[in-house]
């Protein structure tokens, strides 16, 4: 790993990084109508393309152009929700609910209706619908679906002593490399698996379990040094970053630690950014393009010293964005 005693670390400007944001927005443009934005540059249709601009949005600072242009914006996305609830989605149903529901609050206005796929409210139903999720997935409908309940605080202790009991149970100390994950997964997967778990929990920042054993399952990953050299998605840097970021909160002799992984990090995006910026652009989804964000977000909250400029707001690690306004909500 760098020391960084002997290297000099460059400094990023936000107000050039919003400034080669501003053309690469208004390519999405579908037409000047609130939140009209597409998919990609190829100009599909999807609801991403309208939260995903939402979302970046306020990250950047952009203007939204007044109270009446974040009604419409709002409308925009409830165009998306059918009758029974659902959210049209290319990535899950409880991935769309909480994507729309956190542009929602971005903006300042609720679902049109009570929103399907989160999960259940009542304590007797939620063994069962645990049960029935795809455990052998990256858990991005699990996180998708409990985040706006415990965001809303619309469950007892009860329905979180049986949350934590079956998801925390679904791993062994035994086992410390199937921390919901497989032992032989790619590291980008078990990042995403673990993120997707502890994200989840975020919503009411509670602590983590095991937080020794996921901190050496993602420490000896050595992701940050063969970042460049393996699979990846576009969250994979935010996701990695984060659950260290929360877990040396449980874990506060790691933080220097924790702090030479981000500027490694820092260091390779850095270089990403000035070396593949059109491509980026051309390859990345308008939702996609704001998890990079994202990534700078988190890495300006750890190390602010190497940027100059605004803040980047963080607008998917901030639990009140998963709110409802009430039960009413909630099937």
């Amino acid at each position: 790993m760098l020391t960084f005693k002997t290297v000099k670390i460059p400094v990023l400007h936000i107000s050039q990084l919003k400034q080669e944001f501003v053309p690469e927005r208004d390519r999405r443009r579908f037409s000047k109508a609130a939140g009209d934005f597409s998919h990609k540059r190829d100009k599909t249709v999807s609801p991403y393309g309208c939260t995903g601009a939402a979302n970046i949005y306020a990250e950047m600072g952009f203007d939204f152009d007044g109270w009446e242009c974040r009604r419409k914006w709002a409308e925009r996305i409830n165009s998306f929700q059918n009758a029974d609830g659902s959210f049209i989605s290319p990535s899950g149903t409880e991935h769309a609910a909480a994507t729309a529901i956190s542009a929602l609050n971005l903006l300042g206005f609720s679902p049109g209706r009570p929103v399907r796929n989160l999960a259940p409210i009542r304590n007797e139903k939620l063994l069962d619908w645990l049960e029935k999720l795809d455990w052998k997935g990256t858990h991005k409908d699990f996180c998708s679906a409990v985040a706006p309940v415990l965001a809303s605080w619309v469950c007892d202790a009860d329905w979180l002593d049986s949350l934590r009991n079956y998801v925390d149970g679904l791993v062994s100390p035994e086992k410390p490399l199937e921390l919901w994950c497989s032992s032989d997964d790619p590291p980008w997967r078990v990042i995403s698996c673990i993120y997707h778990i502890t994200s989840g929990y975020d919503a009411a920042f509670l602590p983590y379990p095991y937080p020794g054993l996921l901190w050496k399952r993602l420490i000896d990953l050595n992701y940050e040094n063969l970042r460049d050299k393996v699979s990846r998605t576009i969250c994979t840097d935010f996701d990695f970053i984060h659950i260290l970021y929360r877990l040396v909160h449980q874990l506060p002799e790691r933080f220097e630690e924790f702090l030479a992984i981000c500027r490694v990090l820092f260091l390779k995006r850095y270089a990403e950014w000035f070396e593949r910026r059109e491509e980026l652009f051309n390859e990345c989804s308008t939702h996609d393009l704001f998890c990079y964000l994202i990534g700078w977000a988190v890495l300006q909250r750890v190390i602010p010293e190497q940027f100059t400029g605004p803040c980047i707001y963080d607008t998917q690690n901030s639990p009140w964005l998963y709110r409802l306004p009430s039960e009413d909500y909630f099937y």
